[in-house]
C-alpha cells in the first residue's frame, strides 16, 4: 500500500456511462466567520467501474449492519441497570392531525312496513 487517505465523508456521487466517480471531502473551517460550520473540500477523487462500485456498495452495506450490531449490544450492555429502575411518567401524546370535515353519510331509514309488492308486467297478447 503506497497511500493512505483520510476522509471526513463523500461528496456527490455521479455516474457518467459505465464509470462512477466519488469525492472524497474534508471539512476545512470557513474563514469567513468565527464560529460558522466547516464547508467540505474535495480532497481526492476515485474513479471505478459501476460493477465495482455495486460490490463495493454492498460491503459497505455489510459493514454498516455490523457497526448497527456492535451498537445495539452496546446499547443493551449500558441499559442494563444497576438498580431497580426508577417509574417514569407516561410520555405526553401528540395531538392528532386535523381531520378534514367530512359531512355525515345518513343511514338509509329503517323500514317501518314492507314496500307494496311491484306489479308484473302484463303480456303483450291477449
Amino acid at each position: 500500500m503506497s497511500e493512505q487517505v483520510f476522509a471526513d465523508g463523500i461528496g456527490p456521487i455521479v455516474v457518467v456511462g459505465g464509470t462512477v466517480r466519488l469525492d472524497f471531502v474534508t471539512l476545512v473551517p470557513d474563514d469567513g466567520e468565527a464560529g460558522s460550520r466547516p464547508k467540505p473540500v474535495v480532497q481526492h477523487r476515485l474513479f471505478m467501474p459501476t460493477e465495482a462500485f455495486l460490490v463495493t456498495a454492498k460491503r459497505f452495506a455489510e459493514a454498516a449492519e455490523a457497526i448497527s450490531k456492535l451498537e445495539r449490544e452496546r446499547g443493551e450492555v449500558a441499559a442494563a441497570p444497576a438498580q431497580p429502575p426508577v417509574p417514569q411518567p407516561p410520555m405526553p401524546q401528540p395531538a392528532a392531525a386535523p381531520q378534514p370535515a367530512q359531512a355525515p353519510i345518513p343511514e338509509p331509514p329503517a323500514p317501518s312496513e314492507p314496500p307494496p309488492p311491484a306489479e308484473r308486467p302484463k303480456p303483450p297478447f291477449p
